[in-house]
């Protein structure tokens, strides 16, 4: 079959399977350090590097669905020719509450430590001066062959099954969450996949989940914030996204500009191959589970309960801005509508733009076909946030003539439109 030579192109599965590890391409000179999900042994601070003993947690070393409620595993998932082996991390709540012993396996956080391992210099203000981090992940939901054990709700009438939505995580503690890093100087920021349910303003108020990281404001946390007249809208950073498929991140976090209303860093957030950044204005935390400067994974709160999984977690000092991508992506203004344009030049020799829009977040897949309604490729094929696409294609493979190109944006939208290629 003749195939679509794609610009932009970032390689995706279907929704709800495993992608290729590495969608971004390193940064130059490598990454300083790399956690994979493979590297797993007998050690149970994963690669060895690790350390789960800062006075918190209470991680036994024990794995999901071996006894204890909760704990870390590793699992592989194959999909086509794809396989990820990734860790999963469930905080089932606090057993303590149904008879069991400490350790429960709750308040899992786990530690690299930045200072001993790589010495970095000017770690004191590795924050301040600038940092880039990337990771992979989603929020575990129950089924098929990956365990959860049940939930062990603070209330001691469970436990209860892990919900079918599953169980993200919000940002407590001075600022802790799924994903860390912390400077010895003072300040961590972080960063939680959240479902809806997780707390009264994504679920009630304004009904989304997605990426948060640190509040902005006094009170950089989520955990505890009760959404009354005090609660502050605008101290909310949160990145629209389906937290159950995976996702990889690639974050820069440097010192802000301008600190009006407390605020400390700006955090610029690419998702998925996308070459154009989300930008976030957030207050550092205290987080201060070891002095050193740390990146950490995991769950770190008593009250809480939450599972994901990870891929892979890494970093290097500096501000480095990915590169290639997909398809160029406008996050200006969130669409008020649904749309499909219509290609442009039409006809085209050989390459054409299409542009499309989401007013909120979906499965979007862009396919062509040929005049025997034939797929000839799947332009995109992956969850996308509520914005405005632009996505080219070059059909200098294909032969002159009638193709036609559909947008289907999960059940909520599908339109079809005709293409005229002439050589």
């Amino acid at each position: 079959m003749k195939r679509v030579i794609l610009l932009f192109l970032v390689l995706f599965l279907s929704a709800g399977l495993a992608v290729a590890s590495n969608i971004y391409e390193p940064p130059e000179g490598g990454w300083t350090y790399k956690y994979d999900g493979d590297q797993w042994g007998d050690d149970p601070a994963l690669d060895g590097l690790w350390s789960h003993d800062n006075g918190s947690d209470a991680w036994d070393a024990t794995l999901i669905g071996d006894g204890m409620p909760g704990g870390v595993t590793d699992y592989t998932e194959i999909a086509g020719d794809v396989t990820t082996t990734f860790i999963r991390i469930q905080d089932p709540g606090d057993p303590r509450q149904y008879g069991h012993s400490d350790p429960t396996n709750r308040k899992i956080y786990l530690h690299y430590d930045i200072t001993t391992n790589d010495a970095p210099a000017g770690d004191a203000t590795l924050l301040d001066d600038g940092i880039t981090i990337s990771f992979r992940s989603r929020v575990a939901v129950p089924g098929g062959e990956f365990l959860l054990d049940d939930l062990h709700a603070a209330d001691g009438l469970g436990p209860d099954d892990w919900p079918a939505t599953g169980d993200g995580y919000i940002i407590h503690d001075g600022g802790k969450g799924n994903f860390g890093v912390h400077q010895s100087g003072g300040g961590i920021i972080s960063f939680c996949l959240a479902v809806q349910t997780d707390h009264a303003y994504l679920d009630s108020v304004i009904m989304k989940e997605g990426l948060i990281m640190n509040r902005t404001g006094a009170n950089v946390n989520w955990q505890g914030a009760v959404v009354d007249d005090t609660f502050d809208p605008a101290s909310v950073n949160l990145l629209e996204l389906d937290p159950r498929e995976w996702h990889e991140f690639w974050i820069t976090i440097q010192a802000a500009e301008d600190t009006t209303g407390g605020v400390t860093h700006k955090v610029d957030v690419y998702m998925d191959g996308g070459t154009e950044p989300q930008t976030f204005h957030v207050t550092a935390g205290s987080g201060a589970e070891i002095s050193n400067s740390y990146l950490a994974i995991g769950c770190g709160a008593t009250p809480q309960s939450g599972a994901y999984d990870v891929d892979f977690i890494a970093y290097k000092p500096g501000v480095y801005v990915p590169a290639g991508g997909n398809a160029v992506t406008d996050h200006s203004a969130t669409p008020a509508e649904y749309a499909l344009a219509q290609n442009y030049p039409n006809p085209f020799n050989p390459t054409t733009t299409i542009q499309y829009s989401l007013e909120r977040p979906g499965h979007v897949v862009l396919t062509l076909f040929d005049m025997r309604g034939r797929e000839v490729t799947r332009v995109i094929d992956a969850f996308q946030s509520a914005a405005s696409y632009s996505v080219q294609v070059d059909g200098s493979a294909l032969e002159s003539g009638i193709y036609f190109y559909k947008l289907q944006i999960g059940d909520d939208f599908s339109s079809m439109k005709k293409m005229i290629l002439i050589k």
